[in-house]
C-alpha cells in the first residue's frame, strides 16, 4: 500500500517516563472509527497512562479503505509496529451490536444481533463481549478484513476485541452505584451518540443512534428524556466525547436542557500534567477499556 493519503494529527501526547525497552509491562489500546484512530498506553502496574494520541482522516466508506487509512500511520509510527505488548486491545466503533442480559444470552450471538442489524457472516466477525458487574453481554460484529489486519500486525498476541458500548458502559460501573435517575449519561463519537440511564445502582435504558447534524442529537435526547419522563428542567446530562464548551452541539443542549456537563475521566487511572492539554471528558471509551 503507498501512502497516498496525509492524516491530521489531534493530538500526540506521551509521559516522560514512557520507556521503549519496557513494552512488555504495557497495555496497548487502539480504537478504530471509519474518520479517525485514537492509541492509548497505559502501564499495567502503577495505572499509569503513558501515551495518548489521535488521527483524523477522510472517512472509510469500506474496510479495505480504512485499512489503507491505519497502514499509512503504522508505517511512520515509532512505537505501533513493536511486538512484545503485555496486552493489546481493539476497540470498535459502530452502531453494529446488541446488548442482551446474561441469564437470557442462551443462543449464539448472531441470532440477537440479527434482531438488530444486518449479519454478513461472510464479511463480518461476530465478537461478544461480558459486562459481568452489570450482568449483560455485548454482542457485536467486525469486518473480517480489518480484523485480519490487526492480527497481521500482532501475530505473537490475542487481540482483545471490544466495542464502544460495552466500553462506556464498563466505564459507568464506576459511577452507576451514585448515579441519580434523573442523570443521563452520553458519549459523543463523530457520528455515533450512546445514551445510557441508571435507576437505583442498575442500567435503566440504554440506546445508540446514528447523527448527522447536532440536531439529531437533540432530537435523540429529547425522545430519551420523554421515555424517561424527565423534562428538560429536571434532566441531568453528563456528556464526554467529541465535543467542547465552545462547539454549537454544546450550546444547543445548554438550550434545551437546563444542567449540561462534562463528564471526568475513570477514577482508578492516572495522568500526568501532560495529558491536561485534553479535556478530561475526551477519550472516555479507550480510557474505560483499562478498566474492563
Amino acid at each position: 500500500m503507498e501512502d497516498i493519503l496525509i492524516e491530521s494529527a489531534r493530538y500526540k501526547l506521551k509521559d516522560k517516563s514512557f520507556d521503549p525497552e519496557l513494552l512488555s509491562s504495557y497495555h496497548l489500546t487502539i480504537k478504530v472509527h471509519p474518520s479517525y484512530v485514537s492509541i492509548a498506553v497505559f502501564n499495567l502496574e502503577d495505572h499509569l497512562c503513558l501515551s495518548l494520541e489521535s488521527y483524523l482522516y477522510e472517512k472509510a466508506e469500506n474496510a479495505t479503505s480504512l485499512i489503507v487509512r491505519l497502514h499509512n500511520i503504522w508505517n511512520r509510527h515509532e512505537y505501533l509496529n513493536a511486538a512484545f505488548w503485555n496486552k493489546i486491545s481493539l476497540l470498535i466503533v459502530n452502531d453494529h451490536f446488541t446488548l442482551v442480559p446474561a441469564q437470557l444470552a442462551q443462543l449464539a450471538p448472531e441470532a440477537y444481533l440479527k434482531l438488530n442489524t444486518p449479519v454478513n457472516l461472510s464479511e463480518q466477525s461476530v465478537f461478544q463481549k461480558e459486562i459481568d458487574t452489570l450482568q449483560l453481554q455485548c454482542d457485536f460484529v467486525v469486518e473480517k478484513e480489518l480484523v485480519t489486519w490487526f492480527e497481521e500486525r500482532y501475530p505473537n498476541k490475542t487481540l482483545e476485541i471490544t466495542h464502544v458500548n460495552a466500553a462506556f458502559l464498563q466505564g459507568l460501573v464506576e459511577i452507576s452505584q451514585e448515579a441519580a435517575a434523573e442523570e443521563i449519561f452520553i458519549l459523543l463519537n463523530k457520528e455515533l451518540v450512546s445514551i445510557a440511564n441508571f435507576k437505583e445502582g442498575k442500567l435503566h435504558y440504554f440506546n445508540s443512534f446514528r447523527h448527522q447534524m447536532e440536531d439529531d442529537i437533540i432530537y435523540y435526547l429529547s425522545l430519551v428524556a420523554d421515555e424517561l419522563q424527565l423534562s428538560t428542567q429536571s434532566a441531568k446530562i453528563v456528556l464526554w466525547g467529541d465535543v467542547e464548551e465552545n462547539e454549537e452541539t454544546f450550546s444547543l443542549l445548554q438550550r434545551f436542557f437546563k444542567n449540561v456537563g462534562f463528564g471526568g475521566r475513570p477514577t482508578s487511572l492516572k495522568f500526568g500534567y501532560i495529558f491536561d492539554e485534553v479535556p478530561d471528558h475526551f477519550e472516555y471509551d479507550i480510557f474505560s477499556v483499562f478498566l474492563a
